[in-house]
């Protein structure tokens, strides 16, 4: 069956749009997605059973009738048909419906929350790589700074303390690039494991949907919820046809043989039960059923609720990122302009004092940090579009960029 499901899902992500969606695609083919398929296939091959007719039951009896004169031999054969409660059948055939519906929701709704785990992951791997190399490149800076000022100290010039300085510097550079690759590949361990892929596959691209391409009545969860809904209506009809009474057809065959001849008896039987007890637990089964729909009305509503906020957050986000890069761009213009003010005024590497070396470092990580601003600012804009994926029903074969 997994295997069947998996290739169900391979030939899904087949269909899709002819230049590929390679995200898309791989989150049909991870191992959540596909156990999700494994149950929805199972529910609906439960359809055909639901519904059912109980077995006809059939009893034979030998007995003999002894008198003084005679022994008579008697036999007996019952066909015995049970019925349906009024109503139970289609109420359990609603229910299957139900559950069906519930599995394929349940289906898109696994479909929809490894995009937004897998998304998240991306967005995380792919700003700690970000991160690292601008962490590098300060790094190879600082160090050309290093390498100045010691052969400045070498000519007899500058003091130690400059130099320590830097090496310390150095040093913690070092290790913010350590824990940036620590976090980048964890990431991306993070990503492959929610999608089930190897080593050494292609990750893809970081896809997440836009705040207005997102609406709360096309989410998988909400589909889930109202397919609970109709589940909870057909287990408040079987619990009402429960409180009726079961009742059987039988058909009875007796022959019994004589010295005068055979005698046979036919006859038709109709059997039925006193529901009590059922009646009194049916109640409270319907009354159960009735705390459900509330329950689910309750869910949707905050649903409903959770979807607004997520998407007011992804807006505010997208927002704060596009006033984020426009501060971080004045800012570095004008680091630019103060850097070339002060390379006038000091001249080049080579011939400016420790000092000036140590301002240099100072331009260098305001510029690096401005940077690391957009970067981490992009990062929170992509987590709460990330989020969205959540009522996406990826199943329709829908593209985000």
């Amino acid at each position: 069956m997994y295997k069947k499901c998996r290739y169900m899902a391979l030939l899904a992500a087949a269909a899709l749009d002819a230049q590929g969606d390679l995200f898309t695609q791989r989150v049909w083919q991870s191992p959540q997605v596909v156990a999700a398929s494994a149950r929805h296939e199972a529910a609906r091959l439960r359809v055909a059973a639901s519904g059912r007719w109980a077995d006809p039951e059939v009893e034979g009896m030998y007995s003999e009738r002894r008198m003084p004169d005679e022994t008579n031999p008697m036999w007996e054969l019952n066909l015995i048909q049970p019925l349906p409660r009024p109503g139970e059948r289609a109420a359990d055939r609603d229910r299957a419906r139900a559950v069906l519906a519930i599995t394929e929701a349940e289906w898109q709704a696994s479909a929809s929350m490894v995009a937004a785990e897998a998304a998240t992951a991306l967005a995380e791997w792919h700003a700690a790589k970000q991160r690292a190399a601008l962490l590098l490149g300060q790094r190879e800076q600082t160090e050309r700074a290093l390498s100045a000022v010691q052969n400045r100290l070498g000519a007899g010039q500058g003091r130690i303390d400059e130099v320590l300085a830097l090496q310390s510097r150095l040093t913690s550079l070092h290790l913010d690039i350590e824990e940036e690759s620590f976090m980048a590949a964890e990431a991306e361990r993070a990503a492959r494991q929610v999608l089930g892929l190897d080593p050494d596959a292609a990750l893809p691209d970081f896809s997440a949907p836009r705040p207005e391409s997102v609406a709360v009545h096309a989410a998988p969860e909400r589909s889930a919820l109202t397919a609970q809904q109709d589940e909870a209506r057909a287990m408040k009809a079987m619990a009402r046809a429960a409180g009726r009474p079961m009742t059987a057809a039988g058909i009875r065959f007796e022959r019994e043989e004589t010295s005068g001849g055979d005698e046979d008896t036919l006859g038709i039987a109709l059997m039925t039960d006193l529901p009590w007890n059922s009646r009194r637990y049916a109640r409270a089964d319907m009354a159960a059923a009735d705390a459900e729909l509330a329950e689910k009305d309750a869910a949707l509503e905050a649903l409903e609720r959770q979807f607004e906020a997520d998407r007011a957050r992804a807006r505010q986000r997208i927002d704060l990122t596009e006033r984020t890069r426009a501060t971080v761009r004045d800012n570095l213009e004008r680091l630019d302009r103060e850097y070339e003010a002060w390379v006038e005024s000091t001249g080049t590497t080579d011939s400016m004092d420790a000092s000036s070396v140590l301002m240099l470092i100072d331009l260098l990580e305001r510029r690096t940090m401005l940077q690391m601003q957009v970067i981490n600012a992009d990062l929170q804009s992509q987590i709460s579009q990330a989020a969205l994926w959540r009522y996406v029903p990826l199943m329709r074969g829908e593209k985000h960029e």
